[in-house]
């Protein structure tokens, strides 16, 4: 049997798989969580202070500095915090009841610290200042007392259901993102039941493909923040080992490892003829339709604008800004030492792998491909299932046409992740990959396949829900009412009407590079015949066949 706690930060989310959520919906089961983490906390014997062993780790810098008596105050003021929001928040919730659950949740909280800091001192040589970073962070500590409150508050009554995540966020004013880190390394560090780390696995997921790309989160300050490495999507290569990745073909069926930089730089011709009179044929809106016709678009116009990963990594990532995070430098790194040729490199040259990047950006979309991969995966196994059930099996794309429309459509989402982010604002990861499985198989031609039928296919994944599909958001306009009031006005729409007026305007070229030879003429079937495919990540060993798992085996290396 494998390792309880995998290296979550190179694989993937955390542990689980799509096909076993736990919703703790079962009172039998949050009894058992709940005593469970009364026996952990037993071993502890100080309550709801700090035990010797975690006071080494608050060495004094400076004669005004009082590091353990700053957590203290800061842990008292969370729990006031909380209690004021559990109160308000009505549903028969008491103070005493907000009292029970706090008291729970510190002893949780000093037990979860004192195993993250020691083991950030294991990894360091037995040097306790090495988690000093992580003492002193504010940002660190709110987070992982959220965390723990959660654990504590998914486990009580069903009377706190409206309360769990992402209830939790508001009320101690926490970030999706932290909230994402802390998790890691607390599963890591922390002895949970299975179920409970399942329910955690969820919330990981649901900040990955949900709350990370909302319009207040600080991926979009990170992304735009110049002059640094940390800045920018990644591409699949700059954060993936080669070896946790698969071999994939040019459409004539010479295999490239590398072929991504030059898929950057190459020029898509203009927009191609066909015998249907361009490109549009590709979108067939009134075909696709889930709806009735509701609704009105209020614009038309398209803005054209390897392991050393660990859980425990997410600490240190977590108490340091992007703009300290450390990149390895030429010497560090095997290989050539011109970094400008690593990163720049066409396929031609590319027998290298780039370095992989190393800072909090980079793990975290490292994350974010790993969820869509298998996302992916799981819709086109059930909207084309493969020939070659042997090579779905291994993580191999195989001779089949889910294999092909896989790989190009898992391109088309590098590509729209990469170059065009910001389609992701205030939108669902769910509902980027549904369009690009769609456009790829419309410009192929090859495969008869509805928009309808991707949405019935993707249904069946456990974290579906109908407002992926109905409820996308068109549009966003802030504006005033009739008190001169600031109000916002949004419109949303079905899937089908932001593939036709959003997504569309800014993949349409883009997707040209898959047009079938008879959509084409001779010069842009040559350049589809040659562009490179992006290799998506091997799925773990464990994964089932479904292609709906994204549970690491322990096994793995």
């Amino acid at each position: 049997m494998g390792a309880t706690h995998p290296d979550s930060a190179l694989y993937g989310p955390v542990m689980g798989s799509l096909s076993t959520f736990s919703s703790l919906s079962s009172p039998s089961t949050r009894s058992e969580n709940l005593h469970h983490l009364q026996s952990l906390l037993s071993t502890r014997g100080n309550g709801r202070n700090p035990t010797e062993t975690l006071s080494e780790f608050f060495v004094v810098r400076s004669p005004n500095e009082t590091p353990l008596t700053d957590i203290r105050t800061r842990l008292q003021n969370f729990s006031t915090q909380f209690t004021t929001a559990y109160v308000d928040s009505g549903c028969g919730a008491t103070t005493e009841a907000a009292g029970n659950r706090t008291n729970l949740a510190e002893q949780l909280y000093y037990y979860a610290l004192e195993a993250i800091l020691t083991d950030e001192k294991n990894q360091h040589g037995g040097n306790p200042q090495a988690s000093s970073e992580i003492v002193r962070s504010e940002k660190f500590h709110r987070a992982l007392c959220a965390c723990c409150l959660e654990v504590v508050i998914a486990n009580c009554q069903e009377e706190d259901e409206s309360r769990r995540f992402p209830w939790i966020l508001e009320a101690l004013q926490v970030d999706a993102i932290l909230f994402y880190k802390v998790v890691e390394v607390f599963v890591k560090n922390v002895e949970l039941p299975r179920e409970m780390v399942k329910y955690l696995n969820r919330i990981v997921e649901d900040i990955l493909g949900e709350y990370a790309w909302r319009s207040n989160s600080p991926i979009w300050s990170t992304l735009s923040t110049p002059g640094s490495r940390g800045s920018g999507v990644p591409s699949v290569e700059e954060i993936f080992p080669p070896e946790k990745l698969e071999e994939v073909s040019g459409f004539h069926g010479n295999p490239f490892r590398f072929p991504r930089r030059e898929l950057l730089t190459t020029s898509v011709p203009a927009k191609a003829t066909s015998q249907s009179g361009g490109i549009v044929s590709i979108t067939p809106s009134k075909k696709i339709r889930l709806a009735g016709p509701g609704g009105t678009i209020k614009s038309a116009t398209i803005q054209t604008h390897h392991q050393d990963e660990s859980a425990r990594a997410a600490a240190s990532l977590i108490a340091a800004s992007e703009s300290e995070q450390k990149f390895p430098t030429s010497e560090e790194a095997s290989g050539d030492n011109d970094l400008e040729h690593r990163w720049s490199g066409s396929a031609s040259v590319a027998a290298n792998p780039p370095l992989i990047r190393r800072d909090a950006t980079g793990i975290f979309f490292r994350h974010v491909y790993h969820l869509a991969a298998s996302r992916l995966r799981a819709v086109c196994e059930r909207v084309q299932p493969p020939i070659n059930t042997g090579a779905a099996s291994t993580g191999t794309p195989g001779n089949s046409a889910s294999g092909s429309l896989l790989s190009k459509a898992w391109t088309t989402f590098e590509h729209v992740l990469v170059n065009e982010t910001d389609m992701l604002k205030d939108r669902l990861l769910d509902q980027i990959l549904l369009c690009c499985l769609y456009g790829v198989a419309k410009a192929c031609g090859t495969v008869n396949l509805s928009l309808v039928e991707i949405v019935q296919a993707y249904r069946l994944q456990p974290q579906a829900c109908r407002d992926t599909y109905r409820h996308v958001l068109i549009s966003r306009i802030n504006t005033t009412d009739g008190d001169n009031v600031p109000i916002i006005e949004e419109e949303r729409a079905d899937l089908a009407r932001f593939y036709n007026y959003i997504f569309l305007g800014r993949v349409e070229s883009y997707l040209t590079r898959f047009l079938g030879a008879s959509m084409t003429d001779t010069k842009v079937h040559q350049h589809a015949t040659s562009a490179p495919l992006t290799p998506i990540p091997i799925p773990p060993i464990s994964s089932s066949n479904s292609g709906n798992s994204a549970v690491m085996s322990g096994d793995e290396e």
